[in-house]
């Protein structure tokens, strides 16, 4: 059995001899022939910032209904009474 781990800095499936799984763990089952740790991603690999940012300003336009469903690209001009989504809060047409 492989369980996550981290080993000398890198995050690894480990073979482990233990009789239960802890929590908030998973497990892997594997050949018997197949190696004792499986190593997932170089450290190099790892995502540690975030470096940029971009806004998208043509959002800020798009309208939807509740079910999801792109209504507008321009906005609330034009559109039927009744309740919308924009910008991610429900708006009011009346």
């Amino acid at each position: 059995m492989r369980v996550f781990a981290v080993d000398n800095g890198e995050l690894v499936l480990k073979k482990v001899t233990w009789k239960y799984i802890p929590r908030n763990s998973f497990y892997m089952q594997v050949p018997s022939t197949a190696p004792d740790v499986y190593r997932l991603l170089p450290p190099d690999a790892y995502a540690t910032s975030i470096s940029t940012v971009s806004i998208n300003n043509r959002a800020a336009n798009l309208v939807y209904n509740l079910s999801g469903q792109l209504i507008s690209e321009q906005g609330t001009v034009g559109l039927r009474a009744g309740i919308y989504v924009q910008n991610g809060r429900k708006i009011v047409v009346n």
